[in-house]
């Protein structure tokens, strides 16, 4: 799917390749990142999360459903 058109648009879903050691010799495994920079961008990230959270969920009650470890009435 393209990423410019597709479904990730209102997402803004961008690319980044460190290609150079010397960039990721500068870079600390052990350091936070910031995910967002305002409150917009912290509300989208965390309303991302919460559908993650959803659909993982999801799937775990779809398997147990097909396991028939739950019924459809539960």
């Amino acid at each position: 799917m393209d990423h410019q058109h597709g479904m990730f648009q209102g997402f803004g879903v961008r690319r980044h390749s460190l290609t150079s050691t010397s960039i990721m010799a500068g870079i600390s495994l052990d350091e936070e990142v910031r995910l967002y920079t305002n409150n917009t961008e912290r509300e989208k990230y965390n309303l991302l999360a919460t559908l993650f959270g959803i659909i993982v969920s999801l799937e775990y009650l779809e398997r147990a459903y097909v396991r028939d470890s739950i019924t459809a009435a539960e």
